[in-house]
């Protein structure tokens, strides 16, 4: 393994670290709102079974 492979590891260009930051901000968006989803169907689900 060459030496400066832990040196891009450890430094990134900063427009890796600006795209990592959107793609991880985006994917939290998205799970966040998939988990609301599904607990507004869950609940919806539980209350169709108690009435």
């Amino acid at each position: 393994m060459p030496s400066n492979y832990s040196y891009l590891v450890a430094r990134p260009p900063p427009n890796l670290n600006v795209q990592l930051l959107k793609a991880t901000s985006a994917i939290s968006y998205q799970l966040s709102a998939i988990s609301y989803q599904l607990m507004r169907t869950l609940r919806e689900q539980l209350l169709n079974k108690i009435s």
